[in-house]
C-alpha cells in the first residue's frame, strides 16, 4: 500500500507563496529570478520580501494583494504573480498593480528621481502576451 501523500500543486497561490513569498526562501527565490530576468548580478545580494497588498489612497480605489511583492538591494521592486488563466481582466489588472507599485513610492514633496525601477513577472499556462514581430 503506498502511503505517500500527494503533493500540493505548486501553481497555487497558497503553495506558490509558501514557496517564493517567505523570506526563509529567498535562495529559492534568487534562483527563480536570475533564471527570467536580466539584471546586474548584485540586485540579488539582499533580496527583501514586503507587503504584498497594494495601498488603497481612497474609499474607491480597488483593493489589490500581489501574489510575491519584494525589493532587490537598490531598492527596484519586483511583483511576482501567478495566474494558471488568463481572465479577460487580466491585461488591466496587471496594468493597475503595476501603476500602483510606482505611484505608491511618490508623496508630496518628493523627486521625481526617487522612483525605482518596478518589474511585473507573470506566470501563467495561458498565452498573456502574444507572440508578435517584435
Amino acid at each position: 500500500m503506498d502511503n505517500k501523500k500527494p503533493l500540493l500543486p505548486v501553481k497555487s497561490d497558497f503553495v506558490f507563496r509558501l514557496i517564493f513569498g517567505d523570506q526563509r526562501n529567498v535562495d529559492i527565490l534568487a534562483a527563480f529570478l536570475r533564471s527570467v530576468l536580466d539584471i546586474p548580478e548584485d540586485e540579488y545580494d539582499r533580496l527583501t520580501i514586503v507587503d504584498p497588498y497594494l495601498k488603497k489612497e481612497s474609499e474607491k480605489d480597488k483593493y489589490a494583494i500581489l501574489d510575491v511583492k519584494l525589493h532587490t538591494v537598490s531598492w527596484s521592486i519586483i511583483h511576482i504573480e501567478i495566474q494558471l488563466r488568463v481572465h479577460s481582466d487580466m491585461k488591466s489588472r496587471t496594468i493597475y498593480s503595476q501603476s500602483k507599485l510606482v505611484t505608491e513610492q511618490m508623496a508630496s514633496g518628493r523627486d521625481w528621481s526617487n522612483i525605482k525601477r518596478a518589474i511585473t513577472i507573470v506566470i501563467t499556462d495561458d498565452i498573456f502576451v502574444p507572440q508578435g514581430d517584435k
